[in-house]
């Protein structure tokens, strides 16, 4: 199901939140770096476009060859793997 906001409240919800994400990741990867782990991994859907750039600036690397289908409600996606080698 997908939801569709008026342009308005688009808007104002991104507004509202930017940072949210950013913020999120950092307490995930602070989290990691704490319990000893040297890599990370995330799945995302290649048609993600804002995702993939989101997981890229934040030093996402894209690993070749990694693509798979998979199916959520009867549609079918293609989704790809990312990771950080190093995590600091």
């Amino acid at each position: 199901m997908h939801l569709k906001l008026p342009k308005c409240l688009v808007k104002y919800w991104r507004q509202a939140y930017k940072g949210v994400g950013k913020a999120l990741f950092q307490h995930a990867l602070e989290y990691a770096v704490a319990k000893g782990f040297h890599k990370m991994f995330v799945n995302v859907l290649i048609n993600n476009k804002i995702g993939r750039n989101f997981y890229e600036r934040m030093g996402a690397v894209p690993i070749e060859n990694s693509e798979e289908e998979l199916t959520i409600d009867g549609q079918r996606y293609l989704e790809m793997k990312c990771e950080w080698k190093a995590l600091k």
